[in-house]
């Protein structure tokens, strides 16, 4: 058994990489995503995540908000 008094910094040090890469690679995306997709979401205005997958001039004659009828 290890005595505790007898770690130092150094023995810690070595440790640290075991910990900190699963970290960052496997749990820190996690919140970091949610936190992206909340904020562009709260970007979009007014309306939550109701979200229009086809546009709201998909079955007009508008492109880009200009007619190309004429």
């Amino acid at each position: 058994m290890v005595d505790a008094t007898q770690l130092e910094g150094a023995y810690a040090a070595a440790w640290l990489p075991w910990i900190m890469i699963p970290m960052i690679t496997y749990i820190l995306p996690f919140p970091i995503f949610a936190i992206a997709f909340l904020w562009i979401e709260r970007e979009g205005g007014e309306g939550g995540l109701d979200i229009d997958v086809m546009g709201s001039n998909a079955m007009s004659n508008e492109a880009m908000g200009r007619d190309i009828s004429s």
